[in-house]
């Protein structure tokens, strides 16, 4: 058993009903030098293709998620990083998917991970085949999780 973590907030917990639904269904996109985040400026150049491609639409997630309707959900190999996420940085309350990412293969659910992320959040970006919602069958666990969880330490609680 090989776990992983999504950590979404109370909020969004409830607005999918506990369900892990990205927030569009493309699986490849075209990203151009118009597009930007509050994060950073999206240029093409060695991390995207100038087609489409579903690269192009892991990268753009990774930077801001959903763009151009990206398919992509993401999880993490850190748990402090997903009650990062979780709490919304000790500011809400939330709730961590225990995925099991040997299972995704039997699931129809795809992993990409790149070893020049933008960012250090050990992310895993994940879709199910069709860039739908993700099977629940893969979550061996959710726990919730406190504001207070983000400035103290925890046990990762694999």
């Amino acid at each position: 058993m090989s776990i992983i973590y999504r950590g979404v907030s109370q909020e969004m917990y409830k607005q999918l009903n506990g369900k892990l639904i990205p927030a569009g269904n493309k699986i490849k996109s075209t990203l151009t030098r118009g597009d930007f985040s509050e994060k950073e400026s999206i240029l093409r150049g060695q991390h995207f293709d100038r087609v489409p491609s579903e690269r192009n639409t892991v990268r753009g997630h990774q930077i801001e998620s959903g763009i151009h309707d990206g398919c992509f959900i993401s999880t993490t190999k850190d748990y402090q990083e997903a009650v990062k996420f979780a709490t919304k940085k000790g500011m809400a309350d939330g709730f961590i998917y225990f995925l099991d990412s040997s299972l995704f293969s039997s699931l129809g659910i795809v992993s990409i991970e790149f070893d020049d992320p933008p960012y250090d959040e050990q992310e895993i970006s994940i879709r199910a085949l069709d860039g739908g919602e993700m099977p629940l069958k893969a979550v061996t666990k959710i726990v919730a999780v406190k504001t207070i969880d983000f400035n103290h330490k925890l046990p990762n609680k694999a």
